[in-house]
């Protein structure tokens, strides 16, 4: 049996924790040796790690006694990878599950389906569908139905061109990580602030690495997380963006036409993109991307 570590990364938003700490705490553990949960604070002001400790008590129905509870602070903020890379450093489990705040499993069987699937497939990185919620409204299920045949085996160098150049589809609200691999691959990259998910996905296919999907939905992701992209533009979360398109750039083998749909898609500001002038200058990518997007509507609408 496996042992399990879930991490809770928090930030200005301890609000959002209580329904977390209920998801966790409802869970099935029945399949896994020891359960460890982090919660760890990137630097709030005024954290109360003791508060935190209690209200996990107060939760009605909690049965913690067999969970390793672990909560401190950075005390200072040192942003989402960081924090990230330290909240492992401290992990015991064989297998990595964020959760982060204010998100919640899909039911009480979500992380006994996690560790299944790490047993029977022995891959490093799974992921899944989520429930996309907003005020606790169901407003979609991603990624749609249409571009699961991406994970299947032998697709890895289909899927890394997808996400390089249409952008990521693979979320880091319900992905999940083998300890093992990212002591190998030597964790989150540092050289980015906010952005730890997409870079290790282009990172560890491109050096062969499988990603597995789980056909279930997995957890229930509430809007608005700093990497949303319908969150307040992020200076920093746009640096980190500049620097993984350069790294797309440098290091992936894109062809002609996809280098002209990278430049269409990810380097040009979405007002700017959809301009008469820059429609004039890639009418192929254009044309690619209203049928691309159609086709995905569809494929959503009949999930």
């Amino acid at each position: 049996m496996k042992s399990i570590t879930i991490i809770t990364l928090t930030y200005k938003n301890l609000e959002e924790l209580s329904k977390t700490l209920r998801s966790v705490f409802s869970q099935d553990f029945c399949n896994v040796s020891n359960v460890q949960y982090i919660i760890a604070d990137d630097g709030t002001e005024g954290f109360d790690g003791d508060a935190v400790s209690n209200s996990v008590s107060s939760i009605k129905g909690c049965n913690s006694s067999d969970v390793e509870l672990l909560v401190y602070s950075n005390g200072l903020n040192i942003g989402t990878v960081k924090s990230f890379n330290k909240a492992i450093e401290k992990s015991t489990g064989d297998i990595i599950i964020p959760l982060s705040c204010g998100d919640e499993f899909e039911c009480a069987n979500s992380v006994k389906e996690i560790v299944k699937s790490f047993e029977n497939t022995n891959a490093p990185i799974i992921t899944g569908y989520r429930k996309i919620v907003n005020d606790e409204e169901v407003i979609g299920i991603a990624p749609s139905k249409g571009l699961v045949n991406l994970f299947r085996p032998g697709n890895e160098s289909k899927l890394l061109k997808y996400i390089s150049v249409q952008g990521n589809i693979i979320s880091g609200a319900s992905t999940y990580y083998s300890r093992q691999f990212l002591k190998k691959i030597g964790g989150f990259d540092e050289a980015f602030r906010l952005l730890e998910d997409y870079p290790i996905y282009l990172k560890a296919l491109n050096e062969g690495y499988r990603i597995e999907f789980i056909e279930k939905v997995l957890m229930r992701h509430s809007t608005g997380g700093v990497s949303d992209v319908s969150s307040p533009a992020n200076v920093l979360l746009d640096e980190d963006y500049e620097i993984l398109n350069q790294w797309i750039l440098n290091n992936l083998d894109l062809s002609f036409f996809e280098r002209r749909l990278f430049k269409f898609l990810r380097l040009k500001p979405k007002k700017g993109r959809y301009s008469i002038w820059n429609i004039s200058r890639f009418p192929d990518c254009f044309l690619y991307w209203v049928v691309k997007r159609s086709a995905s509507k569809v494929l959503v609408a009949e999930f």
